[in-house]
């Protein structure tokens, strides 16, 4: 037998240890990380503002207040709208209830009692309580890290060497999170004016905010299209009837579908380079973790772990299996990959084999050492 088997196996099991442990401490301190995360891909996004304000002549201190301002004022008109359209539909609930059709209705009861309304108030306060918590959170460790960045020294004036190493891939990556940020950001906000246009057009209540809730499933990969369909579509539904309901169902496939298979890819280019089974995998994992910040975050996430990954040697071939080949030369990489994978498989199988054969023989000396006694006749 192998000796450095069981050394490389026991090296795996720990990796494996370690990773649940990570995962683990992700899960719970997700209200912690959660505003840390979104601060930072905020800044990551906005932070060419100030640089190209302050390339123009101006102050960085005034830079940076026209940057933190115009984030405000954006997400300030984005809370505006949503609460006052969630208020408004609150208020309208019982008037919406009562235009069910009425096979879907129980003869001879209320639709909603007090004590359902209750609770539905009690639950969109507390909704609205966490999010302006969330949002407050956010905006104060954005204040810190946007101020930071700006007034960080360029690595020209330190005189930092950041070929090839990992700073490298750290800017690398900024710019890629920055651009697939910006990049969606455009394209969710379209799709989610040519939704709020289309329920506008058939007299759909609350159209503008059903084109928000749009634009912010954007960010969420596979899934995020779906989720948002399904309140206008019900509403439509119970409003004016099947027929208005189809409409919108094949209005936002058109949309959706028309914006991610030819707008996207175009302005993506040669896209991510993450494999779409990796992306899907993510939004699991990351909104498990995470909630639904993690699902909205999942692919920048997934970014961040893939150069980690790509940093070390030993761990190289995983971010390689991870990501999707972009040139010919990545052919050898992925080959060198498959490889390693084939290599750690034949070793966790060596490993349990290697072990059931020990048990065999050591079950098959204890049977030479303790024959069975011999029933002769009397």
């Amino acid at each position: 037998m192998d000796k450095n088997k069981p050394a490389s196996f026991a090296i795996l099991l720990i990796s494996i240890a370690s990773i649940f442990i990570i995962i683990w401490g992700i899960k719970a301190t997700a209200s912690i990380l959660n505003p840390i995360l979104l601060a930072a891909v905020i800044t990551i996004v906005v932070l060419p503002i100030p640089q190209k304000l302050s390339e123009k002549g101006l102050p960085d201190w005034l830079s940076f207040i026209i940057t933190l301002l115009g984030v405000i004022a954006v997400i300030a008109l984005v809370l505006v709208t949503v609460f006052g359209s969630s208020a408004m539909i609150v208020q309208d609930i019982p008037t919406q209830v009562e235009d069910i059709p009425a096979e879907f209705q129980t003869p001879g009861e209320s639709p909603l009692s007090s004590q359902q309304m209750n609770q539905i108030y009690t639950t969109v306060i507390v909704g609205v309580g966490k999010g302006v918590v969330l949002i407050f959170t956010v905006l104060i460790i954005f204040f810190f890290m946007l101020s930071a960045a700006i007034t960080m020294p360029a690595s020209k004036r330190l005189d930092a060497d950041v070929k090839g190493g990992f700073l490298e891939q750290g800017a690398k990556l900024t710019e890629d999170v920055r651009q697939y940020m910006s990049i969606m950001t455009l394209i969710n906000f379209l799709v989610g004016v040519g939704d709020a246009l289309l329920l506008w057009s058939l007299g759909v209540d609350y159209a503008i905010l059903w084109g928000l809730i749009a634009w912010f499933m954007g960010y969420i990969p596979s899934v995020g299209f779906w989720i948002a369909m399904i309140p206008p579509l019900i509403l439509a539904w119970s409003q004016q009837g099947l027929t208005t309901a189809l409409i919108v169902l094949a209005g936002y496939v058109i949309i959706n579908g028309s914006v991610q298979n030819f707008v996207q890819p175009r302005m993506m280019g040669k896209g991510l380079g993450i494999s779409a089974v990796v992306v899907f995998l993510s939004l699991l994992i990351w909104g498990f973790l995470l909630g639904g910040v993690g699902a909205i975050l999942a692919v920048p996430l997934t970014m961040i772990v893939i150069t980690i990954l790509n940093s070390f040697p030993n761990t190289r071939w995983i971010a390689t299996l991870m990501s999707t080949p972009r040139e010919d030369s990545d052919k050898s990489k992925r080959e060198e990959a498959h490889k390693n994978l084939r290599k750690t498989w034949k070793s966790i199988k060596g490993f349990f084999g290697t072990r059931q054969n020990n048990k065999k023989k050591r079950q098959a000396d204890e049977a030479d050492d303790n024959p069975s006694p011999v029933n002769t006749p009397s």
